[in-house]
């Protein structure tokens, strides 16, 4: 039976192997800045949480394909290896299951998820769901894995000389300001702290020199 305080004593290693080059799947390897390593994805969709779990601040770390539950049913026995388990700092931790459609499950699937969920009532864990029309809104999405990319591995160093740029500037400005100073800071700062919710900014709208920032702590997620 799963055991929280046992689990994360452990290694932490995944409950059963992540496909990697067989029909129908494809492995990307997404860079964790949480994790301080690879996370191994099943797919585009299992990349685009991981960017919203990179964005929301109360995220502490994410382990892909965690443990695999087995349990009885009527149908017989099941086995079911949620996709992550999300360990948060205030919000309770969970289990998540990624799919790029919950409608266009087989029937099989269906059946093992709505089982899952009766379990994870008796067993007192949480469970939750997301798909690809939650996790790829326009814009918004564009945005967050390219500040997030664009903005990896900030140093002290840059981020101490943006914060000192900042202090020239009022409360709000728009990117092309930023960039058309004399000294202007790196990029990778500039878009590392919007995603960090360090510089509000946005999300909905294209990028552009137009851009609007705003200082001040905007939180993540």
């Amino acid at each position: 039976m799963w055991s929280e305080q046992a689990w994360l004593a452990g290694d932490r290693a995944p409950g059963r192997e992540i496909h990697r080059g067989l029909p129908g799947y494809y492995t990307i390897f997404f860079p964790s800045l949480k994790n301080h390593k690879v996370v191994l994805c099943e797919g585009s969709v299992e990349a685009a949480y991981c960017v919203w779990l990179e964005w929301d601040n109360d995220v502490i770390a994410y382990y892909p394909q965690p443990y695999t539950f087995t349990w009885e049913t009527e149908r017989g026995p099941m086995r079911y290896t949620p996709d992550f388990y999300v360990l948060h700092a205030q919000v309770a931790n969970h289990f998540t299951e990624v799919k790029p459609d919950f409608q266009q499950l087989t029937t099989r699937t269906r059946f093992k998820l709505h089982s899952f969920v009766v379990q994870c009532q008796a067993w007192q864990i949480e469970w939750r769901r997301a798909d690809k029309q939650q996790l790829i809104p326009p814009h918004v999405f564009t945005n967050l894995p390219y500040l997030y990319f664009h903005g990896f591995r900030v140093n002290d160093l840059e981020q101490a000389y943006l914060l000192d740029s900042l202090s020239c500037y009022k409360k709000s400005f728009t990117l092309g300001e930023l960039l058309s100073s004399a000294y202007p800071p790196s990029l990778r700062d500039i878009y590392h702290w919007p995603f960090r919710g360090e510089l509000g900014t946005d999300l909905s709208q294209p990028r552009n020199r137009r851009s609007l920032i705003q200082q001040g702590n905007c939180e993540g997620g």
